[in-house]
């Protein structure tokens, strides 16, 4: 062999840095980006899959509690939730197929239109490890969600705003139109896809508007304008045409004003340095700020793109769901300070391997021990410990032993259950109407507000024996550790302790 053929053959098959770095991060993304379902919300929109797909009708009302069946309930992800089903059909029962598309949603955000919309300029190695950290720091609201749709759409708004700069021909923005009236179909996260479309028009309006004085243009110019402001008129017109016409705008509305969110629902919430839950977020944060420092801008920083980062880093300090948002609008800066091959290989090795470390520790789902429950019944407590495997149950924390209790003994009458484990019981038990789930934080109607009652109750407030009497409940499933149920421990003449474990305690009116 001769040296040429020894080269080619280096060249072709032996691991450089480039094809081993792609190597690591392609293996890494994607024990990444794999997600398994555990969301307690989980089981409500594969409820409505199912009937959605039987039935081909959209009900009008809530159906699946007792307590809010007169509510005009609008289902802002019906079309997903159908394709869910399918999908979990399809799929033998089992959530596998779930995943694999997930993981699909995963590679096609963060390693296809993610580094076309901003990385276009960087090489395949330093995409791919852009998408890769865009993906770790965002893990902890990645999964089987429809808000993943969300990100995907927020960045093809950008990535077709981006095309029409480049081409200045409005039919690049006639993709607006079928995007948006999928999104609108998918997830209410279209109203942040306008917000960000809205800013780019605006700013690219001063920017016309500073460089030549409107008066001068031309009338091929303002045709232009007009033509770019009907056609996002026009897609903003298609999220009209869903199921709920102008109703889904009216319950966006009543969701993004509803303060009891922003104070009770953990992923809405202030986002809190200190907290293990952010650990991926805060040490990007201070990687940012030190790469910054040490990488020199070979460009000024455009006024427009300190203006959106400053106010998405707002939104994501305001609450954590929109931390993604924030992450993908800024790594296009964390990314480029990577683009001189020094920063690579020490990125590799303290940014990569500490990650997929922690990464491993805290994105692992918390199951619940599967321990003998204390049975008060009569029956064996053996007969209770087969729930852990069934795949019915698609969030770890659900009370699987509970559950299977109540297959074997059905209560009667109307149940109070803990927040968090409605969509399970809409899922698993739909004969058994609910008191509230994670559909009703906001929901209010008639004097009643579902949520603030659900409180009062659970946290033991003032007239909350009145609640219970109001709403006629007969039966308790709720966490062991809350206060309600350390109370109704100590009035055994009004409910009876019909079941306890680890967990989960059931009570039933005597």
């Amino acid at each position: 062999m001769n040296i040429y053929d020894a080269n080619s053959f280096k060249s072709h098959f032996l691991p450089t840095r480039t094809r081993a770095g792609l190597f690591l991060l392609a293996i890494t993304f994607i024990i990444f980006a794999f997600p398994q379902v555990n969301d307690p919300d989980f089981g409500w929109h594969l409820k409505s899959g199912q009937m959605y797909s039987e039935t081909l009708l959209i009900p009008s009302h809530d159906i699946f509690s007792y307590t809010m069946s007169d509510y005009s309930w609008v289902n802002q992800t019906y079309a997903v939730d159908t394709f869910y089903y399918l999908l979990y059909r399809w799929g033998g029962q089992t959530t596998i197929l779930l995943s694999l598309f997930f993981l699909g949603v995963a590679i096609m955000t963060f390693l296809v239109v993610f580094p076309r919309t901003f990385l276009f300029a960087l090489h395949n190695d330093e995409r791919l490890f852009a998408g890769l950290i865009a993906l770790f720091i965002s893990r902890g609201f990645f999964g089987v969600r429809s808000q993943v749709f969300t990100w995907l759409g927020f960045l093809l708004v950008i990535l077709i705003w981006n095309h029409y700069k480049k081409t200045h021909s409005c039919q690049t923005l006639l993709w607006y139109i079928p995007l948006f009236f999928l999104w609108a179909n998918i997830h209410a996260g279209f109203v942040i896809g306008f917000t960000i479309l809205g800013f780019l028009f605006f700013f690219d309006i001063i920017d016309q508007l500073m460089s030549e004085d409107f008066r001068q243009w031309n009338s091929r110019k303002k045709y232009h304008l007009l033509s770019a402001v009907s056609i996002i008129l026009f897609a903003c017109a298609s999220t009209l045409i869903n199921p709920h016409g102008i109703r889904l705008h009216q319950d966006i509305i009543r969701t993004l004003s509803e303060r009891n969110i922003y104070s009770t629902i953990a992923e809405w919430q202030p986002i809190v340095v200190s907290s293990v839950a952010i650990l991926p977020f805060t040490i990007y944060i201070f990687s940012l700020i030190l790469l910054l420092m040490l990488h020199k801008q070979e460009r000024p920083f455009a006024f427009r793109d300190a203006i959106l980062i400053i106010i998405f880093l707002f939104f994501a300090f305001s609450s954590l769901r929109l931390i993604p948002f924030f992450i993908l609008i800024s790594l296009p800066l964390f990314a480029r300070a990577f683009a001189k091959e020094e920063f690579f290989l020490p990125a590799m090795m303290l940014f990569i391997v500490p990650s997929f470390l922690i990464g491993a520790m805290y994105n692992k789902p918390k199951n619940i021990e599967h321990t003998s429950p204390s049975i008060t019944h009569t029956q064996s407590p053996s007969s209770y410990q087969s729930v852990a495997s069934d795949r019915d149950i698609f969030y770890a924390q659900a009370p699987t032993q509970a559950l299977t209790y109540l297959r074997e003994h059905p209560m009667k009458g109307n149940m109070f259950n803990d927040y968090d484990w409605g969509g399970t019981i809409i899922w698993s038990f739909p004969e058994y109407k609910t008191f509230i789930d994670g559909r009703m934080s906001y929901w209010r109607l008639n004097g009643r507000d579902i949520f603030k009652d659900y409180s009062v109750i659970q946290n033991v407030s003032q007239d909350w024996d009145k609640k219970i009497k109001d709403y006629n409940i007969n039966w308790f499933i709720i966490k062991k550790s809350t206060s309600l149920a350390a109370v109704l421990e100590t009035m055994p003449t009004l409910w009876q302790k019909q079941y306890d474990d680890e967990s989960a305690v059931i009570f039933v009116k005597k």
